[in-house]
């Protein structure tokens, strides 16, 4: 390997003509170009050749083929950082040129193969010097984020303008964006007020849904669609991700309007519900995460009419009938995928959409599709639970799918109360334990307690939003000990604490003729009806009973200072040692027992 380098360092060092160093360039770069690791060469060499690269970009008259054959090269330098420091105060300058972020006064427009390779190997440089934040630093001071989001600005300004870029730079672009503001946290705010930056990511976004929404064959690009739309809908997500929505200009607010109707367009239209490849999971993970940060006021102009607010009180039929398209999954095929029968419940949902919604004006969404119904968008939001607890083992898209769910079922209720009536269906089987048995409930609060504590806690926030924030209506259907997690992270130790959000209907949750009667036994910790148990201190002497009571406390204190102490819920709610509150009844027993005695 060490022989490869210096040949190829010999070649650019001579005076060989500009075909015979090109030749040599692309030959080294045919043997490197997948190799990750050159610990076996010398630093020195390395070093070396970067600077001979240099030389070769500097010079304005060098033919665009050397120019690209020194690029491809020097991109396989990148991927050691023994060499980070040599590169960057050799070539950056003449990296961010022809990646056209800060061009030469009187130099030409750069063209886009060169351009790409420049990209890719500021990405390399941005992502190995992550630790030491020296490219980022480096580049700050050559005014990097200023320029480049002019250039996205100026690029993607109109639909016409991305119809005619190169797709494949496009999506190293915008990796490009998502590492630098990944490690640079106070870029963000630069980019996203920089002007016009808001409607070219519009631009860009619109540009790409069209293409995967009409599978078009004239996509000529190596990078697929879904692939580029991911890699956009990423760097999104870092500069959205923290917004001051209180603050943000019209621009950004009409933004995340219209990314909001894109995320749920291509949900829509593409039918992604089971995702098929990995190309999928990555897609459907930055369009639920990005859903997951969206402001209230952009789920609403998705989801609800803004003149018509629907009610989903006379929804019972539509609730009713994709519940019986849940049904496939008793089926084989169904317990092998755990996906809801999509076509069944598609011809549900249009046999009742005149009956149960287009009856109503005000059971209308604001469409992007004039046949598009409230039961479409709740049947896809229920498929993806379904993805999320019995397809997929991609934790980071089951995460992304809560987050969103959680959201959207916050702000808009049209979403939230078909899919609590669904998931959540007023309790008729009291005498089970909530995570039991195989329905989507069940399952759900499996994952509560589950061994993923990330993924646990955005299952439990999600029931809970379903559950309007409740705590009351939270533990009928979970069970304290299922819930207890959630509750003390949250602060809730109390279950009269008051729901959290002010903007929940008022309607009372219906209770079932089962559960009514056998409220007066239900056991709000397991989560179900049990029947009175014999007290097991019933027939025993005051005597005997203030004994076993000693041989208990005996017992705790035993365990006091141990990782196993015992809790019980104090009067505030919040956890409190059992030693002390024994031992407090314990002396208030025996001042009882020496008071009636006195009395005798």
């Amino acid at each position: 390997m060490e022989a490869d380098f210096t040949s190829v360092l010999g070649s650019l060092n001579s005076e060989q003509s500009t075909e015979e160093k090109t030749k040599a360039l692309d030959t080294f770069f045919s043997e490197f170009k997948s190799t990750t690791n050159l610990s076996k060469v010398p630093t020195d060499i390395l070093v070396s050749l970067a600077q001979s690269i240099a030389k070769v970009l500097k010079r304005p008259e060098a033919c665009d083929r050397l120019t690209e054959s020194a690029l491809d090269v020097l991109l396989v330098l990148t991927r050691d950082r023994r060499c980070q420091t040599a590169i960057m105060d050799a070539n950056l300058y003449y990296l961010l040129h022809f990646a056209d972020i800060k061009v030469r006064e009187g130099a030409s427009q750069t063209r886009d193969t060169i351009s790409l390779r420049a990209v890719k190997c500021l990405c390399n440089l941005v992502f190995q010097s992550q630790a030491t934040r020296e490219a980022v630093e480096m580049l700050k001071s050559l005014e990097f984020e200023s320029n480049y989001a002019s250039l996205i600005s100026r690029k993607y300004c109109a639909i016409e303008k991305v119809s005619k870029c190169n797709m494949d730079l496009t999506h190293f672009e915008f990796s490009l964006m998502f590492i630098y503001s990944a490690i640079a946290s106070d870029s963000r705010n630069v980019f996203m007020l920089h002007p016009k930056i808001s409607g070219s990511f519009s631009c860009v976004v619109s540009f790409l849904v069209e293409n995967i929404e009409n599978s078009s064959d004239s996509w000529n690009w190596e990078t697929p669609p879904k692939s580029v739309l991911g890699n956009v809908l990423k760097a999104i997500y870092n500069l959205i991700a923290n917004l001051d929505h209180e603050t943000e200009s019209e621009d950004i607010h009409d933004f995340l309007v219209s990314l909001s109707k894109s995320c749920d367009r291509i949900l829509m239209a593409t039918n992604m519900v089971n995702p098929k490849c990995m190309t999928d999971e990555d897609l459907l993970t930055h369009i639920y995460s990005i859903m997951g940060v969206m402001p209230k006021y952009a789920l609403q102009a998705c989801f609800v009419d803004d003149s018509h607010q629907i009610e989903t009180n006379n929804d019972a039929n539509l609730t009713e009938s994709l519940k019986e398209a849940d049904l496939a999954e008793n089926d084989s095929a169904g317990k092998e995928t755990g996906a809801i029968n999509q076509e069944k419940l598609t011809g549900i949902v249009s046999e009742k959409k005149t009956d149960s919604l287009e009856n109503s004006s005000s059971a209308k969404l604001s469409k992007w599709d004039e046949n598009r119904s409230i039961g479409d968008v709740v049947s896809t939001f229920y498929s993806a639970i379904k993805v999320a607890v019995s397809v997929t083992e991609n934790v980071t898209l089951k995460m992304a799918i809560f987050l969103a769910l959680g959201n959207v079922c916050r702000s808009c209720r049209c979403i939230r109360k078909p899919l609590r009536h669904m998931i959540l269906p007023p309790r008729k089987d009291v005498h089970v334990m909530p995570q039991e048995g195989g329905e989507l409930k069940g399952e759900l609060i499996r994952l509560m307690t589950g061994v993923n504590r990330e993924v646990g806690e955005l299952v439990s926030e999600f029931l809970f939003v379903l559950c309007k924030e409740n705590v009351n209506r939270l533990l009928k259907y979970t069970g304290y000990g299922n819930a207890a997690g959630m509750m003390f992270t949250r602060g809730l130790g109390l279950r009269s604490v008051p729901a959290s959000q002010p903007d929940y209907s008022d309607d009372e949750d219906t209770d079932t003729e089962e559960f009514k009667q056998y409220e007066h036994g239900f056991n709000y910790v397991t989560g179900r009806y049990e029947p009175p148990k014999k007290d097991p201190m019933e027939g025993m002497s005051e005597e005997r009973k203030l004994v076993e009571t000693e041989k208990l406390l005996n017992t705790l204190s035993r365990m006091q200072g141990t990782a196993m102490e015992p809790m019980t819920m104090g009067p505030d709610g919040n956890p409190v040692p059992l030693m002390g509150q024994l031992q407090r009844q314990v002396h208030e027993r025996e001042d009882d027992n020496q008071s009636s005695g006195e009395d005798e």
